[in-house]
């Protein structure tokens, strides 16, 4: 962010496992990544890739297998994931934290209708996601699994949200029932305040917001017209 410079990290170009997601990082700058065969889109084995580009992957956890890509914790200690299952008695979503390796398995929070995993606090200690039919936005303690409300949509959709240090949320939101993207704008939240702060009002999708070191936002804005995309 700094220099604007951009570098490779990983290539799977001569892997036999390519990458599915690499969605999360830790503080000390390795990614998480699911890496499978070709055809195989939601299993496979778990790697942290280092980001200084030697391309030497550590293995971490084999047969892996989520809804969603997993996240890791920034301090590189956790995953979290989501678990699904149709059968009747235990029907629906779970939100899962464990070592890297998968032991110690502890369930923070469960929906029978949805949930969507969305990001580490910076201090590894909550996960901000969304769960419901209308997807309402909540953070959990991973120690106390205590479920804190943070948000409720009102005629909106949650794309993706994040939590800085000093604890203001950056949501991404768009119209509830939408058939464009280019509809979402970011927006910030104090934790333990109901208004939203808007950020960026434009005819583009904007998603995916972060926080850097220095608390400034970063966002991806992505212009899904087909006959005028650019990002």
């Amino acid at each position: 962010f700094t220099s604007n410079e951009s570098s490779k990290v990983f290539t799977d170009r001569d892997e036999n496992e390519k990458i599915k997601s690499a969605v999360s990082i830790t503080d000390t700058g390795k990614v998480l990544a699911l890496m499978a065969e070709a055809n195989n889109e939601f299993s496979g084995n778990l790697y942290l890739l280092p980001t200084n580009g030697s391309g030497k992957k550590e293995l971490v956890q084999e047969n892996f297998a989520s809804p969603q890509p997993p996240i890791i914790s920034p301090n590189g200690e956790k995953i979290a994931y989501l678990l699904f299952s149709n059968a009747e008695k235990d029907f629906g979503f779970k939100l899962i934290i464990s070592n890297l390796d998968g032991s110690s398995k502890k369930e923070l929070a469960n929906d029978a209708t949805n949930m969507m995993l969305f990001c580490w606090s910076k201090n590894s200690q909550e996960i901000v996601f969304a769960k419901g039919s209308n997807l309402d936005l909540f953070s959990v303690d991973i120690n106390s699994s205590k479920l804190d409300e943070l948000y409720v949509p009102d005629g909106q959709q949650i794309y993706n949200a994040t939590i800085s240090s000093s604890r203001i949320l950056a949501i991404s939101l768009g119209n509830q029932g939408s058939n464009t993207f280019n509809e979402a704008n970011i927006y910030t939240l104090e934790k333990g305040s109901k208004k939203l702060t808007q950020v960026t009002n434009n005819d583009i999708f904007d998603n995916y917001p972060i926080y850097d070191e220095n608390q400034n936002l970063v966002f991806l804005s992505v212009n899904y017209d087909a006959k005028n995309s650019e990002a």
